[in-house]
């Protein structure tokens, strides 16, 4: 999960209808999406939703493989869970819908939008500190799941990732979001560390015209 080609598709040039949608108009059918996976428990409905999500991603000429692949990062947790719960095939189904189609959602507004006009138009919403934390954690959240996937190649290649033996693999599951954990505090220190050195004063400035 390369941020550079993330940051390549949110300003393509020329882009997709997407990307030519203002930024308002797409943090609301966002959030019209993540409403309506909370309030539906119908698999077929979320099914739906993802699908019609997918289908505008796509139609905005959107990398498939980009977009299907960062949406899919969620699901490792979703699917965590499940297995902790075993709510049953239907709820687990649900459950995996849910995130899906809110991560297809989410992705497809960060693959159409340089982020800093994002948060420019988010920071006349939210208080200062709450929207600067989302866009610190909105980067580190990419770097982290480039982590994830560097840990979980290495595990491949060592055959730590066997479904032949459940109770290995979700211990080094479990050694692996540790070290992810151990490894985000470390992120989150070094990321503070330089705001200070380069004078924070609790104020991100981000112009509406999409630069830090």
């Amino acid at each position: 999960m390369r941020l550079a080609d993330i940051d390549r598709s949110a300003t393509a040039t020329p882009g997709g209808w997407l990307h030519r949608t203002p930024v308002a108009i797409k943090l609301l059918g966002l959030a019209a999406v993540i409403t309506g996976a909370i309030i539906s428990w119908n698999p077929w409905v979320l099914a739906g939703l993802s699908a019609l999500v997918l289908g505008l991603g796509l139609s905005a000429r959107l990398r498939p493989r980009l977009l299907i692949s960062l949406a899919a990062y969620p699901l490792i947790f979703s699917i965590l869970l499940a297995i902790s719960l075993r709510p049953g095939w239907t709820l687990t189904a649900v459950l995996l819908l849910k995130t899906f189609s809110t991560a297809l959602a989410a992705v497809s507004l960060v693959l159409s939008t340089p982020y800093p006009r994002i948060f420019a138009l988010t920071g006349r919403i939210l208080p200062q500190l709450l929207n600067d934390s989302l866009l610190m954690a909105y980067r580190s959240l990419f770097i982290l799941g480039e982590l994830l996937g560097n840990l979980l190649t290495a595990l491949r290649l060592r055959g730590g990732l066997s479904w032949r033996h459940p109770l290995a693999l979700m211990r080094n599951l479990g050694g692996l979001f540790g070290a992810l954990m151990v490894m985000a505090l470390d992120l989150a220190e070094h990321d503070y560390e330089v705001l200070g050195l380069r004078g924070y004063d609790g104020d991100l400035r981000i112009d509406t015209k999409g630069n830090a």
